[in-house]
């Protein structure tokens, strides 16, 4: 028989291992994404992440891409998309904040390979940039 203790938040029965319930863990995550996007992101960015025009473009491509991850695709794997990631970066080039032809749906996964790549060198996110845009040119 597994060992049980209490959520530390409400008190239900909970596997040992977790500190909290389902529940409440979805509280405390939406807790902790509202702080740190209130107290350590980039204000710019998170006006930016919230705009109306932000929210248009991510159905756009979400149904431009039927919701799921371009790269697992290509790879023969199925998988929603959890990302619209900018092919080039925001930082970057603004200008292509909005444009289509710079975002793509990427599962969590990907989305983490992709910025591997682009944190090795230049030469290396130059490659990774070439494969996502033919990724989207179909």
């Amino acid at each position: 028989m597994a060992i049980k203790k209490l959520c530390a938040r409400c008190n239900k029965i909970i596997d040992d291992g977790n500190t909290y319930c389902n529940e409440c863990s979805t509280k405390v995550i939406k807790r902790r994404n509202k702080e740190y996007n209130t107290y350590t992101r980039d204000k710019e960015l998170q006006s930016f992440y919230n705009s109306k025009q932000w929210k248009n473009t991510v159905s756009i491509i979400k149904q431009r891409d039927n919701g799921l991850c371009l790269m697992c695709l290509h790879n023969n794997k199925i998988s929603y998309y959890n990302v619209i990631h900018h092919i080039e970066e925001l930082k970057s080039n603004k200008a292509k904040a909005l444009d289509p032809n710079n975002l793509i749906c990427l599962c969590h996964r990907c989305h983490n390979e992709v910025h591997s790549n682009y944190n090795k060198n230049l030469n290396s996110k130059q490659l990774m940039q070439n494969i996502l845009n033919k990724l989207i040119e179909g």
